[in-house]
């Protein structure tokens, strides 16, 4: 219990650096697990709304954009970046 207390608490503060960054723009509904997102400064990172993102999100270099439509699943999997990943509207992508 206070494990998940505490990987909740750190996962939200972890977000809110990542808004602030400027980087990051997340539509209404949008779950994401912030802990898994690598070197967003300096990068852009777009998700539309009611999404769910679990997965790592790692970016490789400066410049790179990551871009996630509306209502898109992702699942524990791993996304490396180097210069742009696009991915659409009503995508659901497992880890197997």
């Amino acid at each position: 219990m206070l494990k998940h207390i505490l990987v909740a608490l750190v996962d939200n503060m972890l977000g809110w650096k990542a808004r602030l960054s400027g980087a990051v723009q997340i539509g209404r509904g949008t779950i994401i697990a912030w802990r898994r997102l690598k070197h967003v400064s300096g990068n852009l990172l777009s998700v539309g709304e009611d999404s769910i993102i679990h997965a790592n999100l790692i970016f490789e270099n400066s410049g790179g954009e990551i871009r996630i439509g509306s209502r898109t699943f992702i699942g524990r999997s791993h996304l490396i970046c180097y210069r742009s990943i696009m991915i659409g509207d009503d995508v659901n992508m497992s880890w197997g």
